[in-house]
């Protein structure tokens, strides 16, 4: 059967948490998220206590173009993504919804980014 998800994050002047249980209140299956590194187990805490189906999670992506880039800086932005796989596995969300990039004028796909995101499928595998 096909369920109903919508989006937290629509700009409307409540908070997150107010959001989810108004999605409910209206008959919504489910909800998909934004990752919040700091607050995700509360946050599925609260959508199991609303009833609903976590769908899914859309991974950080306003740096995802540094996974095609040499040094530190992907690195850390590989570490990002990996944690928000390993979190999403751990509250039982089932889909990662994951940029390759955000302005391909900025990167040209390369080996490495390539590498770095043969890594995050796996961990995504090995996890489910």
């Amino acid at each position: 059967m096909r369920k109903l998800v919508l989006a937290t994050g629509n700009g409307f002047d409540v908070t997150q948490t107010e959001e989810i249980r108004l999605i409910a209140e209206c008959g919504w299956d489910g909800v998909f998220t934004g990752w919040d590194p700091e607050n995700y187990r509360s946050l599925a805490r609260t959508v199991r206590e609303a009833g609903l189906l976590y769908q899914s999670v859309h991974a950080p992506f306003h740096t995802v173009h540094r996974l095609w880039e040499p040094g530190e800086p992907g690195e850390e932005e590989l570490e990002r993504l990996l944690a928000c796989v390993r979190g999403c596995a751990e509250i039982g969300v089932p889909i990662v919804v994951m940029h390759a990039i955000i302005g391909m004028d900025r990167h040209t796909p390369n080996e490495l980014g390539v590498e770095r995101f043969g890594k995050i499928f796996a961990e995504a595998k090995k996890l489910g």
